[in-house]
C-alpha cells in the first residue's frame, strides 16, 4: 500500500515519502490481519501494543505516534484503502460516535475512489477502441433515424475519395448508386420497424 495523502499539524514531521510500497504482510502482519477483516484499528496507547505487534510498534514510535485510529475504506465488501488518524502530542482515545462517523466517511471516500477508477478505466478503454476504429480498413458508419451520417471512419476517404469532414451530415443514400437506394431504404426501414437503437447493415 502507499500513503497517497497526508495532512500534518504545524510542527509535526511528514512521513509520506517513506510510506510507499508497504508490504503489510511482511512488515506489519498484526495490522494487516485486522485490515483484511475490515476492522477498525483503534490503539489508544501505542506503548500497550501486544508483543506480536512489535513491527507496528517500532514504526509508530519512529513516527512519534502515541495513539492511532485506522478506518477501512471499502466498496462492495472489498477494502480499497484506509483512513489513518494519529496523535503525537498526547495519547488520545476516539469515542464510539466519532469512529462510527469516520467509518461512514471511509465508505463514502471508498465509493468515490472506485467510481474514479472505473471512469478512468472506461476512458482508457474508449481511447483504445477509438484508436482501433481510426485505423480500420473497413468502413464504419453511424447514422441517425433519418439516414444522415453522424460518424464515419477515416477509411471512407480511401473508398469514396472524400474526407470525413466533407461528408458531415450527408444522407447515406447519397453515397450509393441510384439503383441501390431502394434496397438501402428498405434495410433502414426494417431496422426502424424492429426498434433497433443500433445495429449493423451489411452492404456488398
Amino acid at each position: 500500500m502507499d500513503n497517497t495523502h497526508e495532512w500534518c499539524a504545524p510542527g509535526v514531521a511528514s512521513h509520506i515519502a517513506r510510506l510507499q510500497g508497504i508490504c503489510f504482510a511482511e512488515q506489519f502482519p498484526w495490522f494487516q490481519q485486522r485490515l483484511r477483516r475490515q476492522e477498525v484499528v483503534h490503539v489508544p496507547r501505542v506503548a500497550a501494543l501486544p508483543p506480536e505487534a512489535g513491527g507496528e510498534r517500532t514504526e509508530f514510535e519512529l513516527e512519534g505516534i502515541r495513539s492511532l485510529l485506522c478506518v477501512p475504506m471499502s466498496r462492495q465488501g472489498a477494502m480499497v484503502g484506509f483512513l489513518g488518524f494519529d496523535a503525537v502530542s498526547a495519547e488520545k482515545e476516539w469515542s464510539p460516535d466519532a469512529i462510527t462517523l469516520l467509518q461512514i466517511v471511509g465508505e463514502i471516500i471508498g465509493g468515490a475512489l472506485e467510481r474514479q477508477r472505473a471512469e478512468q478505466a472506461l476512458a482508457e478503454s474508449e481511447d483504445r477502441l477509438r484508436t482501433l476504429v481510426q485505423h480500420l480498413s473497413d468502413v464504419i458508419l453511424v447514422i441517425d433515424a433519418g439516414g444522415r451520417l453522424l460518424y464515419e471512419t477515416p477509411s471512407i476517404e480511401r473508398l469514396l475519395g472524400h474526407t470525413a469532414a466533407a461528408l458531415e451530415e450527408c444522407a447515406i443514400d447519397e453515397l450509393v448508386a441510384a439503383e441501390e437506394r431502394p434496397r438501402l431504404r428498405a434495410l433502414l426501414d426494417q431496422a426502424r420497424v424492429k426498434g433497433m437503437a443500433s445495429g449493423e447493415l451489411r452492404w456488398a
